[in-house]
């Protein structure tokens, strides 16, 4: 799936501390619920070639037969945050007795592409 929105570099300005917040995102309202709870000022819009996309690649191996298979899922992630709480999600180890590790599935975030 495509992302056919643009993308754009917000900056805003927060008077109480004196700072400027950069922000990627395709709308202003996207932008802002990213800022911190301080208000702050529109600062400056900056178009961008393309957002950043994550995709998750599954590692799993079983220890019983040795045998190992790098997955790389089809579905695309619009922020790194989404994409890591997605692959948290997936990890899994498989230890029947408490002890004895015979299954690990493990999942790693890589940015693939701009959209």
């Amino acid at each position: 799936m495509r992302n056919n929105r643009p993308c754009f570099v917000w900056r805003f300005f927060s008077c109480q501390q004196s700072t400027y917040h950069t922000v990627t995102a395709t709308s202003e309202r996207e932008a802002r619920a990213q800022l911190p709870d301080a208000p702050c000022l529109f600062a400056a819009r900056i178009r961008v070639e393309g957002c950043a996309m994550f995709k998750i690649i599954v590692t799993s191996t079983d220890h019983a037969t040795g045998c190992t298979t790098r997955v790389t899922l089809r579905q695309t992630y619009k922020t790194l945050k989404g994409a890591e709480k997605a692959a948290q999600r997936l990890a899994y180890v498989c230890s029947p007795d408490g002890r004895t590790i015979t299954f690990t599935r493990d999942a790693d975030v890589q940015e693939v592409r701009h959209a």
